[in-house]
């Protein structure tokens, strides 16, 4: 093995003298989120406010100095996680015209199965039996 440094993609940990300087201008990463605008500005997305807001979160995860931070702290790195994770990927999917489930309906379980097994977990087992295709309300 060679002497390879690996570095993260936000690029080495930030000291606190230079983070606001630490923006990330990726030529991919710009094509990327220039190409979900041009998506949402088209029209292919039922909700373009939801579209919009997604766009603006996944910027300020990847191009601010969150990201940079998120290479020095864990607890930066958690909340990049979290955002992704609980906000902008619910945002995407908020009633996308073009989703691969959107037809699908999820069977009900009965009122026996709710108060037997606990209403958490029927709903664990009516959602999650299929990650990528989650319920639209």
């Amino acid at each position: 093995m060679g002497d390879t440094a690996t570095i993260a993609y936000c690029g080495p940990a930030a000291v606190p003298g230079d983070l606001l300087t630490r923006w990330n201008f990726d030529p991919l990463l710009m094509a990327a989120l220039a190409a979900l605008a041009i998506v949402i500005a088209s029209g292919r997305v039922a909700n373009a406010r939801a579209g919009w807001a997604s766009l603006v979160l996944a910027t300020i995860i990847f191009v601010s100095p969150l990201c940079a931070l998120s290479s020095a702290l864990f607890s930066a790195r958690v909340l990049h996680h979290v955002l992704l994770i609980a906000a902008v990927a619910p945002l995407l999917r908020s009633r996308s015209r073009y989703g691969a489930c959107r037809h699908r309906r999820w069977p009900r379980l009965s009122a026996s199965h709710d108060h037997s097994l606990g209403l958490a977990y029927a709903r664990t087992l009516r959602v999650g039996s299929s990650p990528a295709c989650l319920p639209i309300g």
